[in-house]
């Protein structure tokens, strides 16, 4: 395997390893009560209020029952984006349901959360 030339990493190497700062308008959303079968959505909106491009690398649901979707490219300092979500209730009931963002802030994490509850 041949490895490209140094040159051409350098850019990605120093995205991977420049912390940056993000900040959600929310972190919690209450989708309050939702129907039985049915799918709800939900927008995480953000922010990157730091000096380097930020960088999702992932976005992983606790569970099945939640769909995620993001842009994957790097926002610039001051530029905004969103995380799209889709629930998808398969038991009745309160529900939290976490959402972890991977992506170059300290902490390399950002816990998210959708809420509410199931009706018939």
């Amino acid at each position: 395997i041949r490895r490209p030339p140094r040159s051409t990493l350098f850019p990605y190497t120093t995205l991977f390893r420049s912390p940056t700062n993000i900040h959600f308008e929310k972190d919690t959303l209450s989708l309050g009560s939702v129907k039985y079968g049915t799918e709800q959505k939900a927008v995480f909106r953000f922010t990157n209020t730091g000096t380097a491009p930020l960088l999702i690398y992932n976005v992983v649901p606790s569970c099945d029952c939640t769909a995620v979707k993001w842009k994957k490219r790097p926002i610039k300092p001051g530029e905004s984006g969103e995380i799209q979500t889709v629930y998808s209730p398969n038991s009745l009931g309160m529900f939290i349901k976490n959402i972890e963002v991977r992506c170059n802030v300290a902490g390399h994490k950002i816990n998210l959360k959708i809420r509410g509850n199931v009706i018939e």
